[in-house]
């Protein structure tokens, strides 16, 4: 009768175990954010609504989290500690923790931890993208799903009448399968300075040396609302590999100002490989695919009356610069 009793004992003791070892961590984390919780309004908080099962016993939580960047090993850290299962972290709150809503993607956690400190395993993972929740799961799957989150870093240098180009990437870039239309745009940038809407390709020809301040945004189905920005500042350089020809030393036009034609000559020691011509923004106007190594036939009819500027690179990558007129 003892060993019966100890076995039922043992039975019994085993299942409660197993029952406490069941609920000895978080389960079911639910990330949610305000403005879809409240309804779609614009003016709604970007509010972060993290809710889980209760883990009995428990003294608190800790919130764990990872911004998600592609090639990079980063690793969770702690954030914060609730003491209820409940919680609505505000925009100002959330972003004091580090975390940026707005602008880029995190995965998140959270864990128990008794009264004698012993923390949990972790609960399931979960994952959002400037302002928008997707996966609950594992971190491989948040990079099949599109993001308008900036992820490539900008280039901060630029040289004075060689064109810059900075290809603005979002984390959609990367994924498997392109959903959505990402679109973007300028909403600072120097006179001249253009950006491909789809692709988000940045290009621009400085004629002056300086910083100047660029602030590139994303938007989701033509909304930017819902997209990303990025702020730089852009260095602009002279150097020594652009000649610029203005005072006709090497070279020589003929007519100028032109209107069907001008004829380009230049210093044999410059054996041109590559000949473009740029409008007084530094936007690209025409490229010249026909010339011969040290002077050129221009067709100029299919350009507006104005000065432009002809940018012939020569075979040791120097640049020279001949400026000439149109006039119609």
């Amino acid at each position: 009768m003892k060993t019966i009793f100890k076995i039922l004992l043992l039975v019994s003791f085993l299942t409660i175990t197993t029952l406490q070892a069941r609920n000895d961590r978080p389960v079911g984390l639910k990330i949610n954010l305000g403005y879809l919780e409240y309804g779609d309004d614009t003016d709604s908080p970007l509010d972060l609504i993290i809710t889980f099962k209760a883990v009995e016993n428990a003294e608190y939580y800790n919130f764990y989290y990872k911004e998600v960047v592609m090639d990079e090993d980063n690793s969770f850290k702690k954030a914060t500690k609730f003491n209820d299962n409940d919680v609505v972290l505000s925009l100002e709150e959330s972003t004091d923790l580090g975390i940026d809503l707005n602008a880029k993607a995190y995965s998140y956690y959270v864990t128990a931890v008794d009264e004698n400190g012993k923390e949990s395993e972790r609960s399931n993972i979960v994952s959002t993208a400037c302002g928008r929740v997707y996966n609950e799961g594992d971190l491989e799957d948040v990079f099949d799903r599109e993001y308008s989150s900036i992820i490539s870093n900008p280039v901060l240098e630029a040289e004075v009448y060689r064109e810059y180009n900075y290809d603005v990437e979002v984390l959609q870039d990367r994924a498997l399968e392109q959903e959505f239309d990402i679109e973007f745009r300028l909403s600072s940038a120097p006179e001249g300075m253009t950006i491909d809407n789809k692709s988000g390709l940045i290009k621009w020809i400085p004629n002056e040396t300086g910083s100047f301040v660029v602030k590139v945004e994303s938007g989701v189905d033509g909304d930017f609302t819902r997209g990303n920005s990025q702020i730089f500042k852009l260095n602009v350089n002279s150097v020594t590999s652009v000649f610029f020809d203005n005072t006709n030393r090497i070279s020589k036009v003929s007519p100028n100002p032109a209107y069907a034609t001008a004829k380009f000559e230049w210093d044999e020691s410059v054996n041109a490989k590559e000949i473009s011509v740029y409008n007084i923004s530094g936007q690209k106007a025409l490229s010249v695919a026909n010339f011969n190594t040290n002077f050129l036939n221009l067709n100029v009819e299919s350009l507006n009356s104005g000065k432009y500027f002809l940018s012939i690179l020569d075979q040791k990558n120097k640049v020279l610069i001949i400026p000439f007129q149109v006039n119609k």
